[in-house]
């Protein structure tokens, strides 16, 4: 709650500011907690739960729900997705010189970034990227679907600042997709023969996506169209 917030007041006076955020914290200090939804024997239910070192929760990949399954099994899992061929082990920390790295293509860009941007996009001592698993309990086996959170690492604000550029050019290919709406737009006047059944399905999509080929794209629909803007600052950067 308090980053929205403070997202919002950022552009306004230091004494509204202020204000703002004063008005909020007395708001939130005089708020009381909603009632607690479960019963008394949940709530022991629960604390036995989380007290097991054996087991462990988390959440399932679809629907609004918990899955309770051995620790050990579940260590099982991420060691045979990790082990895919997708990753690969580091001897050290990498974090400091993808620092420098991206310091060092930031300046070579210098003249395409806004100052304050360029500011806000050099990092110092940036965080490694967080790993953690959804189960798929709607699928065979259970597997892992994994999730990388890169908030904090050397590269979240470059990216957010990249999104920007890119966006305009989403939606513009034959094969581009946006939810499953938009799959049934397209599909509901396709012919389909009687005993005819068509199941598509992506596994580990992101991870195996060749990003030589992707920049290569990218790259060719930003300078196929002058219109777009900062598209020579992105064309400069990869």
């Amino acid at each position: 709650m308090i980053v929205p917030i403070e997202k919002a007041v950022l552009n306004k006076p230091k004494a509204q500011r202020d204000e703002l955020r004063w008005k909020v914290g007395q708001a939130l200090k005089n708020s009381k907690p909603p009632k607690l939804n479960l019963s008394k024997e949940e709530v022991l239910t629960i604390k036995s739960l989380r007290g097991d070192s054996d087991i462990i929760m988390l959440p399932a990949d679809k629907g609004n729900a918990t899955v309770v399954m051995d620790r050990a099994k579940c260590s099982e899992k991420f060691a045979d997705l990790i082990e895919s061929g997708s990753y690969c082990k580091v001897e050290k920390n990498p974090t400091l010189k993808m620092d420098r790295k991206l310091s060092q293509t930031l300046c070579k860009n210098k003249e395409f970034i806004p100052p304050a941007k360029y500011r806000h996009l050099v990092q110092n001592y940036s965080k490694l990227l967080q790993l953690c698993g959804l189960l798929k309990i709607h699928k065979v086996d259970i597997p892992l679907r994994l999730i990388v959170s890169a908030r904090g690492s050397a590269c979240y604000q470059l990216r957010r600042f990249l999104v920007d550029i890119i966006t305009p050019i989403i939606g513009k290919s034959l094969s581009y997709v946006k939810n499953s709406s938009h799959l049934v737009e397209i599909i509901i006047n396709a012919p389909i023969h009687l005993n005819q059944i068509m199941s598509l399905d992506l596994v580990s999509l992101f991870t195996k996506v060749h990003t030589d080929e992707i920049l290569t794209v990218i790259q060719d629909k930003l300078t196929s169209d002058a219109s777009l803007k900062n598209a020579r600052a992105f064309q400069s950067t990869i």
